[in-house]
């Protein structure tokens, strides 16, 4: 499971995509700064019941909790965006395709040191409505991607606030161990 962890962040990290701007709220887009946020904070029931449903029973940990949900370090992630397809070059023809292209929300859940990671978006649902699609299982003591960046932008020396990042996947043949209801 160590090995495919490693897979999964370094291969999420390949496939994502920096951009840089001068003016940002956060490093990188989180939930709470979104008009989204209402929305997906009321999928909470489905959340636990995904957790609960398949990868706490795996684990052994205790049920989550509401208050186990970290909706705080929700990031988004653009799925599948069309850079090669489409040709873009520019850091505005990027965001254009970016602001059009659909994403999903990757919402951290901690149980007893495990961390658990929620995927919400409106794919393939037809009526614009969100839902929960699947949830991630990382080791006991493992990092969100927020966390992640947050600790490779302070050991670079990098200032967050001088910089956007946007997290970027479009990989479907990713081998991880995923559990869906």
């Amino acid at each position: 499971m160590t090995n495919k962890l490693g897979k999964i962040v370094f291969g999420v990290f390949i496939i994502s995509m920096l951009t840089f701007s001068n003016v940002m709220a956060s490093p990188i887009e989180k939930l709470p700064e979104s008009e989204d946020y209402d929305e997906i904070y009321l999928l909470k029931d489905d959340i636990l019941r995904f957790v609960n449903g398949g990868p706490v029973s795996e684990t052994g940990t205790r049920d989550a909790i509401e208050s186990d949900i970290d909706f705080q370090n929700a990031i988004k992630e653009y799925l599948d965006p069309q850079f090669i397809v489409d040709q873009v070059t520019s850091y505005e023809d990027s965001i254009e395709l970016l602001n059009s292209s659909i994403y999903m929300w990757i919402i951290p859940v901690r149980v007893d040191g495990f961390l658990y990671e929620a995927c919400i978006s409106k794919l393939n649902d037809g009526n614009g409505n969100w839902r929960m699609d699947m949830v991630y299982v990382s080791q006991e003591g493992s990092y969100t991607l927020s966390e992640q960046l947050g600790q490779s932008l302070e050991k670079n020396n990098i200032d967050p606030d001088s910089y956007e990042f946007k997290l970027i996947g479009g990989i479907t043949q990713l081998d991880i161990q995923y559990f869906s209801l």
